[in-house]
């Protein structure tokens, strides 16, 4: 997954770059991405960084996408020579034809083909989908007069007509994601059901993935078929089974979580530190619905509902997904009590906003500071416990006061302070982000000045501590002790 911390990012995106180097080795990569408008916002954030600093020559891009889904995540970078657009049309009824002939024989008249392509539109999974439900009358020849229905009906009718292990062992897959062979197994067989997953595999709703044993969906929306056709009791009865052999405390609360009817803050708690287990590595389509699960079942006037909900906040903006991240703070904005809460949801609103109107950022970071206890004066009051937040606060503050020329004094003058303040109160981590925010901003009028700030610092191991934009910040105390900027 591409989802993790800044450190972690970074990392794989310089490994991820020597790789693609190594596999070219003289002769031209290409990069291909099918189905683009399902790419998570995390994985495409790490690909267009990792192409970003390739030689175009040496590595293409190639991607596909339906082009009614919202904007590309996929975008080039700075530098990068902008993609020239194939627009390709539906199947043409010549090549729906031999499609069919292709993969399921002869037999096909005129008038049907014409009927499977037409209802179709010329998307090929949806002709082949609609050719397998006719192709299962089993008729010779096929009649012209066949029901044809739609995508959704053809899908559920493919899962029934499976046969009772098969179709077993797709819903097991459903429930597990992307398991083993062996855990579809154990799991079947603590269910008390029969599964044969060799069978779903000859139908073609189960392939092979990825490591050897481990299965998957031909295609998401088989998968979205099967999970609809589940009735509640096989549901319950699989979920049950696949907790009880879950191999931790965040897999099992996964499934837990399925079963809740109603609110549970003991249940709330399990799917909280769960979430928590998982770390900064764990992939947003886990994170994202584990959040909204705890804050679901979390009872309403518990206090803990705003900690959930500011968790879901993070998630779904590590997920790229802004646009509900405001929704999501606007309610934590309502919710808040004055102090630390208020100041947290300030803060999101912030990284939510995509910091497009200046003047409204820093309102919002001189509120949230404000709230924190930082006054501007000599003696601010900021309990040790909200140091961290307040570090990365006055860091974003800092660096927007010194992008606006006008604003440069007072820059200046709030990092003077807050570096005075930090050298006195703040944790080692903290105070490298103060220093570092200062140093920006004296090195604008006084190089010698930022220089002899970061002077200290010159042997700081990077991954021996974790500051909030660390790679940034790094970077830019490198450059500037090497009189690169």
């Amino acid at each position: 997954t591409a989802e993790g911390t800044v450190d972690d990012r970074h990392l794989l995106v310089v490994a991820l770059r020597r790789l693609l180097g190594h596999l070219g080795n003289g002769a031209q990569v290409l990069v291909a991405v099918d189905d683009e408008q399902w790419i998570d916002a995390a994985s495409a954030t790490v690909l267009m960084s990792v192409l970003a600093g390739l030689n175009p020559p040496a590595v293409a891009v190639a991607t596909s996408r339906r082009l009614d889904d919202a904007s590309p995540l996929l975008r080039p970078a700075d530098g990068m020579p902008w993609p020239r657009q194939i627009d390709l049309g539906p199947l043409g009824l010549g090549a729906t034809r031999r499609l069919l002939h292709d993969r399921f024989g002869s037999g096909w008249s005129q008038m049907l083909v014409r009927r499977i392509w037409e209802r179709s539109a010329g998307n090929p999974f949806t002709a082949l989908e609609l050719a397998r439900a006719v192709t299962s009358h089993r008729a010779e020849p096929l009649p012209d007069s066949l029901p044809l229905g739609s995508l959704e009906e053809t899908l559920r009718n493919h899962v029934a007509t499976l046969r009772p292990g098969a179709r077993t062992a797709a819903m097991v897959t459903a429930v597990l994601g992307r398991p083993t062979v062996a855990a579809i197994k154990r799991v079947a067989q603590a269910a008390d059901v029969a599964v044969d997953v060799d069978g779903a595999l000859d139908a073609g709703v189960l392939v092979s993935a990825g490591r050897a044993g481990d299965v998957e969906f031909s295609h998401p929306l088989l998968a979205e078929a099967v999970l609809s056709s589940l009735s509640p009791s096989m549901r319950r009865r699989l979920h049950v089974a696949a907790a009880e052999l879950a191999g931790s405390p965040a897999e099992r609360a996964i499934h837990l979580a399925e079963l809740a009817e109603e609110p549970d803050e003991s249940l709330a708690q399990s799917l909280e530190t769960a979430l928590l287990a998982f770390g900064p590595t764990a992939a947003p389509e886990t994170t994202v619905p584990l959040a909204e699960r705890a804050l679901a079942v979390t009872p309403p006037g518990e206090p803990s509902r705003f900690r959930r909900r500011l968790l879901l906040v993070d998630m779904l903006l590590a997920a790229g997904d802004d646009t509900r991240a405001r929704t999501e703070v606007d309610h934590l904005l309502a919710d808040a009590a004055p102090g630390r809460q208020r100041a947290d949801a300030l803060w999101r609103a912030y990284e939510a906003s995509g910091h497009v109107d200046l003047t409204n950022a820093l309102a919002d970071l001189e509120r949230a500071l404000s709230e924190l206890g930082w006054t501007g004066s000599e003696t601010p009051g900021i309990p040790p416990e909200d140091m961290p937040l307040a570090a990365e606060i006055m860091h974003a503050y800092i660096a927007l006061l010194g992008i606006n020329s006008s604003q440069l004094d007072r820059a200046q003058q709030v990092a003077r302070d807050w570096w005075a303040y930090a050298a006195a109160h703040l944790t080692n981590e903290e105070l490298l982000t103060a220093t570092v925010s200062r140093a920006q901003i004296e090195m604008l009028t006084d190089p010698v000045a930022a220089r002899t700030l970061l002077e200290p610092w010159r042997d700081t191991d990077p991954a021996s501590t974790y500051v909030y934009g660390w790679p940034r910040l790094w970077l830019g105390l490198q450059d500037m002790w090497h009189g690169h900027l």
